[in-house]
């Protein structure tokens, strides 16, 4: 007998983990599923020798009064502490919003959204990629690229990013209402290269300790140091540099050898690294990484015989994890409302 759950959904994201959270608290049946073998989506931590590195999100902030009681909330059960509350930058500008900066207790970005994934009874199923949507006996049936049906549910979330969402619905045939697709299309993401290096070299881990932002117009928007982030005990140096957007754009499909060469003169200036001085590089390139153009409703329920809802960054003030967040919730209670 196949088992149908209430509610579904694609992406294991803060979003789609908040939305679960929220959903099982009133006693509705949930499942998740995630194309990656990890939770977290942008909230990235790679290994590497014995160090963690974040290679997505560096922290967040609460600006809303219900995300802030949540903030204060983990921070009372240890699962997260303030990093820095003002930014260094690199033309030594001073910071016009000082606010806490959140990072998790536990090494890495990723641990927030695993200690919130341990809270779960959901069914999950990460390193699973959906590829078809079909909907059987009025229920949605989520298909993986074996062909197995992962899921069963009577509502369904994809929490995806909006391009890789449309592909899903028109590879299952889903047609949009004409207002809704138009406004889905016109969604711009802006993408993102983060490269990550291990050095011996201490100047950058001992003169910034709490990142560098650099202004609009540089090559790089953001360099930090993953040891002295989380005070992990090394004597290397492991720093995260995030591309700026238009570098980013311009230099998305470019090799690593040649983002690294464009990064040397910043990294020799700031960091003390030569090519010679780098032990090890890896390059991650986040092509949906920051909504350009977020659609305002933090809430999107698609037209369709059966409840069909997108939620995630995209929606909502945009790119930030306190977005994410704030589309599960209200997504959550949307959903909610019709049970």
């Amino acid at each position: 007998m196949v088992n149908v759950l209430d509610v579904a959904i694609i992406g294991a994201g803060m979003t789609g983990l908040t939305l679960a959270t929220e959903l099982e608290a009133h006693g509705l049946a949930v499942g998740l599923v995630d194309k990656g073998c990890g939770y977290g989506g942008r909230m990235a931590t790679r290994r590497i020798e014995n160090l963690r590195l974040d290679h997505g999100a560096q922290y967040f902030t609460a600006q809303s009064p219900y995300f802030q009681a949540t903030v204060a909330r983990w921070e009372s059960q240890n699962l997260i502490r303030t990093w820095f509350d003002a930014l260094d930058t690199a033309d030594k500008s001073p910071d016009t919003h000082p606010r806490p900066r959140y990072i998790p207790q536990d090494v890495g970005m990723t641990s927030l959204p695993k200690k919130m994934a341990e809270s779960l009874n959901a069914s999950i199923h990460l390193g699973q990629r959906i590829v078809k949507l079909h909907t059987p006996q009025a229920t949605w049936a989520l298909e993986n690229e074996a062909g197995e049906t992962l899921l069963h549910a009577k509502q369904l979330v994809i929490t995806a990013p909006i391009p890789q969402t449309l592909d899903l619905l028109k590879q299952s045939n889903i047609s949009l209402e004409t207002t809704q697709a138009h406004a889905l299309e016109a969604v711009r993401y802006a993408p993102s290269l983060a490269l990550i290096i291990l050095t011996e070299s201490p100047y950058f881990k001992d003169h910034f300790p709490n990142g560098l932002r650099f202004p609009d117009g540089e090559i790089i928007s953001w360099m930090a140091c993953n040891v002295s982030k989380y005070r992990q005990d090394s004597p290397l140096t492991a720093l995260t540099l995030h591309a700026s957007a238009d570098f980013s754009k311009r230099y998305f499909e470019a090799s690593e050898a040649d983002i690294l060469e464009a990064f040397l003169p910043v990294l020799e200036h700031y960091a003390g690294i030569t090519p010679s001085a780098i032990q090890q590089q890896q390059l991650h390139r986040w092509r949906y990484a920051f909504p350009e153009n977020p659609i305002e409703d933090p809430v999107f329920k698609l037209e369709h015989p059966l409840a069909l809802w997108l939620a995630g960054d995209a929606f909502g003030s945009g790119s930030k994890i306190e977005s994410a967040w704030t589309s599960g919730i209200e997504t959550a209670k949307s959903i909610l409302k019709s049970f």
